[in-house]
């Protein structure tokens, strides 16, 4: 005991001191708090390291605002072209829609006339006029021919009304060859007729 008195000078005591006090702040430094040795409410926004608490922390109430929007990205590459839509394929076809209103009734006065011809045409010559006349008390505002069998071999070569003291009393047509074929056809002859 007599030898420790000896060596026991106040600045062993201070540097032995300061020794204790150096060794237990780096071993409580290193040692970990749980949350269940917090006191409810004893946090402080000093006691928070910045930039460790994140919005999911929060409770919803206190949830920050959402930040501003970014700049936009650059756009993406164009996508490959799609397989083509076949009528076909019934996942090609949407739901059938629904039944149009009905359409505003037609003129009262207003009547279709049609009758059908068997004519011939000579090569490179013309029918006879082809004609649908209307009704008496009627006047022809509009007519022509539908052939029966379309033939790439027959052309239009005039389409008028006919005129009786003046008035358009019906529709006539004139078919031309232009094959150099002599063809046998028939027509259906047409007029739209106004009653008056």
């Amino acid at each position: 005991m007599q030898r420790l008195r000896k060596h026991l000078t106040y600045s062993n005591l201070v540097a032995s001191l300061a020794a204790f006090v150096a060794l237990g702040g780096t071993a409580y430094a290193v040692t970990k708090i749980g949350s269940d040795e917090i006191i409810d409410d004893s946090v402080r926004s000093k006691d928070i390291r910045d930039g460790t608490i994140r919005n999911r922390d929060l409770s919803p109430t206190l949830a920050l605002p959402a930040g501003v929007p970014g700049p936009q990205g650059p756009q993406g590459e164009k996508g490959e072209k799609g397989d083509p839509c076949l009528p076909s394929d019934p996942a090609c076809v949407g739901p059938e829609g629904p039944p149009g209103d009905p359409g505003p009734p037609g003129a009262a006065n207003v009547h279709f006339r049609t009758h059908p011809i068997d004519t011939h045409v000579d090569p490179g010559g013309t029918t006879g006029p082809l004609v649908q006349e209307c009704e008496p008390g009627e006047i022809a505002i509009q007519g022509g021919v539908t052939l029966v069998n379309p033939d790439d071999r027959l052309a239009l070569e005039s389409s008028h009304a006919v005129l009786e003291y003046g008035l358009p009393t019906g529709w006539e047509t004139e078919i031309r060859e232009v094959s150099g074929t002599p063809i046998n056809f028939q027509v259906n002859a047409q007029a739209i007729c106004l009653k008056l």
